[in-house]
């Protein structure tokens, strides 16, 4: 700490009061001590100490002591109420982020969850299918034989049954590398059927 002007070290003598008067006194807060006040002033103006050296010479009495406390108390709270406002600004950011981080990680979470539950289910249907395909192979002369049945019916609602079993019997193909086989055995169904505008029109929207 800087050593301090002849004038100020005069007034911060003057500050100094007996303890017989503090005590009968009874502030409702403790008084500020000799470090605090001088680390005060020298922080205040120039003009600013000036005038308190002349008011310390002109009104000795308790009232300027007073007056001087209760501004020294009025500037540290004000600066302990902006301490603290920057403080719950800071908390507050600091909450806001925290709370950011927080969602985007459940975000994250959340969509590996996702991502982790379709893959499951994918793995499921396509173990379903790769059985069911299975069970087709098994019997694939009669599968064609309920395409033929149910295209011979001229009936729409069969017409999407024996679509559907094509679409079956081409999968097993492709899994079993019999493409040209199945080829050849849906070709024969066109020929049989070419009459069957309704039928050919379903099976085309399949792009086998």
């Amino acid at each position: 700490m800087e050593e301090l002007s002849g004038p100020l070290h005069a007034l911060i003598e003057f500050l100094e009061i007996d303890e017989d008067l503090v005590e009968a006194s009874k502030p409702l807060a403790a008084e500020p001590s000799r470090r605090e006040l001088s680390a005060w002033i020298q922080g205040l103006p120039e003009k600013d100490q000036s005038e308190l050296l002349i008011a310390a010479a002109v009104d000795q009495d308790e009232r300027w002591r007073n007056h001087v406390v209760r501004r020294f108390r009025r500037t540290n709270l004000q600066q302990t109420s902006d301490a603290l406002a920057v403080s719950e600004r800071r908390k507050v950011g600091d909450l806001l982020a925290a709370a950011q981080t927080r969602a985007k990680e459940r975000a994250r979470l959340l969509n590996e969850q996702r991502t982790a539950d379709a893959a499951k289910r994918r793995a499921e249907d396509l173990a379903n299918r790769a059985r069911y395909l299975d069970q087709l192979g098994r019997s694939q002369p009669e599968i064609w034989k309920q395409v033929a049945a149910h295209v011979q019916t001229w009936q729409p609602k069969d017409y999407d049954r024996a679509v559907s079993l094509l679409i079956d019997l081409h999968d097993l193909a492709v899994c079993r590398g019999q493409t040209a086989r199945f080829q050849a055995a849906l070709e024969k169904v066109r020929q049989v059927h070419a009459a069957k505008e309704g039928f050919l029109r379903r099976f085309a929207k399949t792009n086998l």
